[in-house]
């Protein structure tokens, strides 16, 4: 029985603050959820951020 073999992976440092995007070396199919918040005191009102994202690789890389 032959086993497939996976396309290598593409390693890279991710970003610091947010990643928002599959990486380099991502494999068809694969997906991910991010979710974020935010707030923001101003002065005179407070400011609040949220972003829910669904990522998902059609094709390899």
């Amino acid at each position: 029985m032959s086993k497939k073999k996976k396309t290598a992976k593409v390693l890279h440092a991710e970003p610091l603050y947010i990643d928002l995007i599959r990486d380099l070396g991502a494999r068809k199919g694969e997906r991910e959820w991010n979710v974020g918040l935010g707030l923001t005191d101003k002065e005179r009102y407070d400011e609040y951020l949220a972003l829910v994202e669904y990522e998902w690789a059609p094709m390899n890389r």
